[in-house]
């Protein structure tokens, strides 16, 4: 159901800052340049342009949260980029309501300039090269005219619903701090006498995948880069790597705010009318999904190619810093005098290990996997990775070792046992 979807991504990314989202039904007139904005996207494909899913991260975070801007850029290049609403923009910035919605964008006319102006005095395609040339080097000076389709460096810069996204961890930071509000507007938005509560839970769910969602982007810079497509007579890279300062920016800022138990996702109210129970599955699948980014076969690779290759140093983020880093987030209680862990630092610390379980011992029998024409397989994770995967477990082992004599806490103790337990068979599945 395309409107009820359309509905569920309104409210989640724009109830904080468009008051007509915080009750259902929504207004006709709202549902109809909702729509709209679906069909000029299709139609797009029509005429022959492709998901432009790097549109995003070509404009900063700042200029979507400013109202000239985004009346004469929009908050996204594309309208043939997935980014949908603008969740990055404050109730503060005061943007219009008409600029929320995705509209075409200067990407969109550039690249239709590209298939279909004529040029004039060109007979044949090798006439109209000189021209295209010049075209194509408009985008080393315009970065919001490069287009990417794939998932180059794992995705960054070309996820579903990213906003602002010249920095993830700006965008991120003030996405969460809309999601904040929106989770408060669920009970009204969605309880109505009469009625079932259908709608309580699919807005509740919807807002935490959004949270998920937003989080991902930032997972992403972690062995990611920068891409722009090149003719043989431009110089420079194609494929840059992010700078290592920012990929441990963004290690830390999961860490700090996606990692830690989210309180504010917590909402017993909303969920003793939907369930018996479940919310501890719900906000740890939500934080899991982010740490198996992180956790991605190729974005480890990547990490060690990156180091293997020699780049200057400030490009140069280890694969056994990040893993360091990651586990100094997600096991942090263990530097504590008297560690304690709540249900939900609990379920995750347990996830983070069966997550390196599934990469050194994964199933003998594989699901089965559908490729498609001219789909790239994907390269299994390194023996070298693995080893680091192990070193890992082996240093958080000595860790958990030493917090277990510390802890005064029953249900802590008992955790810590069991993942010293676990580690242990992980390295001696024998």
């Amino acid at each position: 159901n395309i409107l009820n979807l359309q509905r569920s991504w309104y409210f989640t990314q724009a109830s904080a800052i468009d008051p007509r989202a915080r009750s259902l039904p929504m207004p006709d007139s709202l549902m109809g340049k909702l729509l709209q904005f679906v069909v000029a996207h299709e139609i797009g494909h029509t005429i022959g342009l492709q998901h432009d899913q790097i549109g995003s991260s070509t404009y900063p975070a700042d200029s979507v949260r400013s109202p000239t801007w985004v009346a004469r850029m929009g908050h996204s290049p594309s309208i043939m980029d997935y980014s949908r609403f603008n969740y990055v923009a404050q109730p503060e910035d005061n943007i219009p309501l008409e600029h929320i919605i995705p509209r075409v964008g200067p990407y969109d006319r550039y690249a239709i300039m590209w298939g279909y102006k004529p040029i004039p005095g060109a007979r044949t395609s090798e006439q109209e090269r000189p021209t295209l040339e010049q075209w194509s080097r408009m985008q080393d000076t315009i970065p919001w005219y490069r287009f990417s389709a794939g998932n180059e460096f794992g995705g960054y810069g070309t996820l579903n619903e990213a906003v602002g996204d010249a920095d993830p961890i700006k965008s991120t930071g003030l996405g969460f701090r809309n999601l904040q509000r929106v989770v408060g507007y669920i009970p009204g938005a969605a309880t109505r006498p009469g009625e079932d509560n259908a709608d309580l839970r699919e807005l509740y769910d919807r807002t935490v995948q959004q949270w998920s969602t937003e989080a991902g982007h930032v997972a992403t810079m972690v062995g990611g880069g920068t891409v722009q497509y090149k003719s043989g007579s431009q110089p420079g890279a194609v494929y840059a790597p992010m700078p290592a300062a920012r990929q441990a920016a963004a290690v830390r800022f999961l860490n700090e705010n996606v990692f830690i138990t989210p309180k504010y996702l917590i909402r017993p109210d909303i969920a003793s009318r939907i369930e018996a129970g479940g919310m501890i599955n719900r906000v740890n699948a939500a934080q899991v999904r982010v740490l198996n980014m992180l956790f991605d076969d190729g974005r480890m690779n990547r990490l060690l190619e990156q180091e293997a290759l020699g780049r200057e140093r400030q490009y140069v983020y280890p694969l056994a810093t990040m893993l360091d880093d990651v586990r100094g987030g997600v096991w942090s209680e263990l530097r504590d005098a008297r560690p304690v862990m709540d249900p939900y630092r609990r379920e995750l610390q347990m996830d983070f290990l069966s997550i390196i379980d599934r990469k050194l011992n994964p199933p003998e029998t594989p699901a089965q996997v559908v490729f498609f024409p001219g789909q790239p397989r994907p390269t299994p994770l390194s023996d070298d990775a693995k080893s680091q995967l192990r070193g890992e477990l082996t240093t958080l082992n000595a860790l958990i070792a030493r917090a277990v004599a510390r802890t005064t806490d029953r249900a802590s103790q008992l955790h810590l046992q069991g993942a010293m337990h676990r580690i242990e068979q992980i390295l001696d599945p024998d």
